[in-house]
């Protein structure tokens, strides 16, 4: 649905901000973090798609953007951020922490993101739920490398009030392969020899979870027929031969219904779970859709609330 795209399109934004905000040294002084930022950006020819009004840095290591622009490849695929915060910042030859607020996303017109006129569901607006003056979208993103882990985890949210949250989550293994690569090859490194660095790859573990924060429960109040009905959901996964179908639906149905506030799709495999591996799976269930249970099982997938 189209609430749906905004925010898978909003995440990936975000994610090229906090990749494009980025600077070193001490950074206690507000020039020497503009300083730092800019020469980062020039170096990777981003500078008509990244800028700012101006920049505060703080003695706790915080420094905060005011009036980012993130331009795309056209004018509409524009966003502004009223505030952008760092939060933490580290980088050394053992370890990597960017943590980022961005506040206050509008698009290239400077509207909200999500308004009211946004469809929860085909025919069903905001608005016609009652949810009108909804504040802008905030987001938060934390990345982090360890060298001596070999990993790297990242974590995504959305926060729309009123409307919903959106977390989420993936640990990666055996990164550090892929990370020299970069390092050393810089912006010469093609990217099919990125995917053979990414080879070695794995997943530990991946999670997305929604939170209600209003929206979904008021649906279910002034729609009441349009909740899923349980058995109609057990019919349907276990036509499919899917395990864990009664978790499944009981989790669905707790969330639309509004007597849970959240629901959670986790995926936790015993062992990571090679990306390669991954990639061939996906590819084989399009074609042969009753290899779904068995894809299931191995990387432990569950939905809960």
């Amino acid at each position: 649905m189209a609430l749906n795209k905004k925010v898978s399109l909003t995440v990936i934004a975000a994610a090229i901000i906090g990749a494009g905000v980025w600077f070193g040294g001490n950074y206690f002084l507000s020039n020497k973090i503009e300083t730092e930022a800019k020469a980062y950006i020039v170096k990777n020819n981003l500078e008509e798609h990244i800028k700012w009004e101006r920049v505060e840095g703080r003695l706790n290591k915080k420094a905060i953007f005011h009036q980012v622009t993130l331009s795309g490849m056209t004018p509409k695929e524009t966003l502004h951020i009223e505030q952008l915060e760092v939060n933490d910042y580290d980088k050394s030859d053992d370890r990597f922490l960017l943590d980022i607020d961005l506040k206050g996303i509008t698009d290239y017109q400077k509207q909200p993101i999500i308004s009211s006129a946004e469809e929860l569901q085909p025919g069903i607006t905001l608005e016609s739920l009652g949810i009108t003056d909804i504040p802008l979208l905030n987001s938060h993103i934390k990345i982090k490398q360890d060298r001596s882990s070999n990993n790297v985890t990242l974590d995504v949210g959305l926060n729309q009030e009123k409307v919903l949250d959106v977390e989420f989550a993936i640990d990666m293994k055996n990164t550090n392969t892929l990370i020299d690569a970069v390092r050393e090859q810089d912006n010469e490194l093609s990217p099919l020899r990125v995917l053979g660095f990414a080879s070695s790859m794995a997943v530990g573990e991946v999670s997305i979870q929604f939170k209600d924060k209003g929206a979904i429960a008021t649906n279910a109040k002034k729609n009441p027929e349009l909740i899923p009905p349980k058995q109609e959901c057990l019919d349907n996964l276990e036509a499919l031969h899917l395990p864990y179908a009664d978790m499944y639906c009981d989790a669905i149905v707790k969330y639309f219904s509004g007597d849970a506030s959240t629901i959670m799709v986790s995926a936790k495999p015993q062992t990571p779970y090679p990306v390669v591996k991954l990639v061939d799976d996906w590819r084989k269930v399009q074609i042969m859709p009753y290899m779904i249970p068995d894809v299931i099982e191995k990387l432990n997938i569950k939905v809960s609330n």
